[in-house]
């Protein structure tokens, strides 16, 4: 969400889901060329696909560069942090500030196989008739750590890879300018 809300566009945007998905799994991290190096670490430390060396924890993210350069966690708390912009608006209803094509969308499911239907189901599960989601994160991984005070007869960690570097799609010359890698 921080990388959208600064870049305006996901980091991973591509124009279907599972092209989404296979961006998740397989491809590079990119930034524009002028990203704050603070906010990339952050970002990319959130993004680690391993999870031994994912940045996770309330005190990890409290205390990283980006936050604690950019940011009093006291103020945050007491409600001292005065906002950057507040729009004027004329009501409560007031929508001048959103984008017109986002107000024209329509807030209908007309029919079942509708895509907008589909995508629901990908993320809905409880929603989901069977075997529609079996597919929806795959190569993801997890690892399940064992709590000391908990038994088990298998010590050995589940872990499913993430597919390999190769997978990984090549940049035109023109992106490669834009964007960086992490």
């Amino acid at each position: 969400m921080l990388y959208e809300m600064i870049t305006g566009v996901t980091p991973f945007a591509a124009p279907t889901p599972d092209e989404m998905y296979d961006r998740v799994l397989y491809d590079d991290l990119l930034f524009p060329a002028h990203f704050d190096p603070e906010a990339v670490d952050l970002i990319a430390g959130l993004l680690e696909r391993d999870p031994e060396t994912r940045i996770g924890g309330v005190f990890e993210i409290r205390t990283h560069p980006y936050f604690i350069n950019h940011l009093n966690w006291k103020d945050v708390y007491a409600k001292r942090v005065k906002p950057l912009y507040i729009p004027s608006v004329s009501s409560e209803t007031d929508l001048s500030h959103f984008d017109p094509d986002f107000l024209c969308m329509s807030t209908s499911i007309k029919e079942e196989n509708d895509e907008a239907v589909l995508i629901r189901q990908k993320w809905l599960p409880s929603h989901c008739p069977a075997g529609l989601t079996m597919d929806a994160f795959k190569g993801y991984s997890f690892v399940r750590r064992q709590v000391d005070n908990e038994q088990s007869d298998n010590e050995d960690f589940t872990f499913f890879g993430y597919g390999d570097d190769s997978d990984s799609t090549l940049l035109s010359d023109e992106l490669a300018t834009t964007f960086v890698g992490y």
